[in-house]
């Protein structure tokens, strides 16, 4: 139960500072364009936040009569209320763009102020107890039908009696749509296994047709066993050639290891008389050279130039030719080294390797022919050959064994699909039969607790599926067009409907009440505000201002203030005008 008091706002929008009082019924009069809707707006903003469009206010700075942003203000409203019994004060005020809140003249986080008024009603559906045209205007059909059927709880006097309890509990838990479309998307997929198995049920049936395996799978078998003790006996010889091979094949390892060896000696002889021969053409190039220089020698000095006797030449002379005889004999020390190697390089490669080795693979050869020519290897692949058929024959026989055992496996799945099958569609049939129950059992239940306001919940395609909306209407008007006292009239019966099923009672906020004919008859607290010429609600920023200089002017110039505006000037007392025009 909340029960508004009284409601305080300073530099609200147009308003320098209202302070309004409220009764059980309650409607100001002011003239249009003087600030009445922005106390309709004003009252959800200080509890949730939002506009009475469910809108978050940007504009709530006040402006002057230019429209122009009136700098320094701090727009704040205070709502006072009683809340079951308990009187509380709950203010929002703006800050340099942020919000300060506070519970009964207290500083709180905004988590805290939330809570404290989600205790009220959820801050979702609070606009639309409170405010006829929210719950029209502003919800989505989906969300009027959720917003009225999950508080109503309809659903669960209908799941109650649905035979698939565990079916009731998903439905219960996340929808009949969702449901529906999940045991659809189950039942396409046993479709697709039941066609699988069918089809390979009737390959099957198809492949084992007229055969019978039974008497001559085990004749197959031991043919098969005589055929492998046929060849057997027949390769019997030839496991005496296996160890042999393998001698064979050490005695190739052991000689080509020799051979290797003996290459190799004769390479390192070759690379060796290549070093030497190389030596012995670099003794050539020096003796080349100093006969040269002995053929060439001068009686006079290569360093000082001066005359030589022929003492010093006949020493010079010695000299070289000493060199010379020395060269000659390290020239023919190479010679000899060089004939030595060829001599050692022509015995190495006339050498037999392996000699041994040799003669005793050949002669494990000769045993292997011996044995192998004694092999009957026609008879043998005569016997392999029939041993294959014999094969592909029990292959075939076990691929047929194997369609049997199939063919039972895939009829056991299709059974079991087709029993998964028909429960999948029994169960669809039954949401399908719930959901048309619900729907005109919500239908029914609405209407009977409504009066000129009518709901349809459901209507029936042409394919006979019942398709869900929410559709409102009053005295057969579609709510999309009616006009606003239709709107009014339609949001209050449905404000009592959401009341009822709530169980909670808040005061309801009607503007432009002028334009409403219809009295009504309700337990909740009313807040109207009506239309009247030639009065100010509250004192508001673009028209004080004015009617002070108006009033200054006409005691400076000793003259009347005109009569509308001395109307103005009593019924705003001060700061505010007459609180009740009418009071009930």
């Amino acid at each position: 139960m909340l029960k508004l008091n009284k409601l305080v706002l300073k530099d609200f929008k147009c308003f320098k500072e209202a302070v309004l009082n409220f009764n059980e019924y309650s409607e100001f009069f002011a003239d249009n364009g003087l600030g009445k809707s922005t106390i309709i707006h004003a009252i959800p903003w200080i509890l949730v936040g939002k506009d009475a469009f469910g809108k978050t206010i940007d504009n709530i700075y006040p402006l002057d009569k230019e429209k122009t942003l009136i700098e320094g203000t701090e727009p704040s409203g205070e709502l006072h209320v009683t809340v079951n019994g308990m009187d509380k004060v709950f203010k929002r005020t703006q800050l340099d763009g942020k919000i300060q809140y506070q519970i009964d003249g207290e500083e709180v986080k905004a988590g805290e102020y939330k809570s404290v008024v989600g205790m009220i009603a959820n801050e979702k559906i609070l606009p639309a107890l409170m405010i006829p045209v929210y719950f029209g205007d502003n919800y989505k059909w989906q969300e009027q039908r959720d917003a009225i059927l999950n508080n109503l709880k309809i659903e669960d006097t209908v799941l109650q009696k649905f035979e698939f309890e565990d079916v009731a509990f998903e439905i219960g838990k996340d929808g009949v749509d969702k449901i529906l479309k999940k045991y659809e998307d189950e039942l396409k997929t046993l479709k697709t296994k039941r066609d699988n198995y069918t089809g390979k049920r009737d390959y099957l049936t198809e492949t084992l047709e007229g055969v019978d395996i039974d008497s001559s799978s085990e004749e197959l078998v031991k043919q098969k066993n005589s055929k492998l003790s046929t060849i057997k006996e027949l390769e019997k010889s030839l496991d005496q050639v296996t160890p042999l091979k393998q001698n064979a094949l050490e005695l190739e390892r052991v000689i080509s290891k020799i051979q290797s060896e003996h290459s190799n000696r004769i390479e390192s002889v070759t690379l060796e008389i290549k070093s030497l021969e190389r030596e012995k053409n670099t003794v050539g190039t020096e003796y080349k050279s100093k006969t040269t220089e002995l053929n060439s020698l001068t009686d006079t000095c290569s360093l000082c130039g001066n005359k030589l006797n022929e003492f010093e030449m006949e020493t010079q002379k010695d000299t070289i030719r000493k060199a010379i005889e020395e060269i000659k004999l390290r020239g023919i020390s190479k010679k000899e080294e060089i004939e030595s190697l060829a001599a050692k390089k022509l015995q190495l490669e006339s050498e037999v390797v392996a000699k041994k080795e040799l003669e005793e693979l050949k002669q494990i050869n000769e045993k292997i022919e011996s044995i192998t020519d004694k092999v009957d290897y026609d008879r043998i692949q005569l016997e392999k050959e029939e041993l294959y058929k014999l094969e592909e024959q029990i292959k075939s026989y076990e691929s047929i064994v194997k369609s049997k055992n199939d063919f039972q496996e895939v009829t056991k799945q299709l059974r079991e699909v087709m029993e998964d099958y028909d429960d999948t569609e029994e169960i669809i049939d039954a949401i399908k039969q719930y959901r048309t129950d619900y729907a005109q059992l919500v239908a029914d239940t609405l209407n009977a607790k409504l009066d000129k306001v009518k709901i349809i919940t459901f209507y029936t395609q042409k394919n006979g599926e019942i398709k869900e909306t929410f559709e409102i209407s009053m005295d057969g008007v579609p709510y999309s067009s009616l006009n606003t006292a239709g709107k009014v009239e339609a949001g209050i019966e449905l404000i009592q409907l959401l009341s009822e099923a709530l169980e909670v009672n808040l005061p309801i906020l009607i503007d432009n009440k002028e334009s409403v004919t219809r009295k009504f008859e309700v337990e909740n607290q009313v807040i109207a505000l009506s239309v009247k010429e030639n009065m100010i609600l509250c004192k508001r920023y673009d028209d004080s201002d004015e009617i002070d200089k108006i009033v200054e002017t006409c005691e400076l110039t000793n003259t009347p203030i005109p009569e509308n505006v001395q109307k103005i000037i009593e019924e705003r007392k001060g700061d505010v005008v007459v609180q009740y025009i009418r009071a009930g």
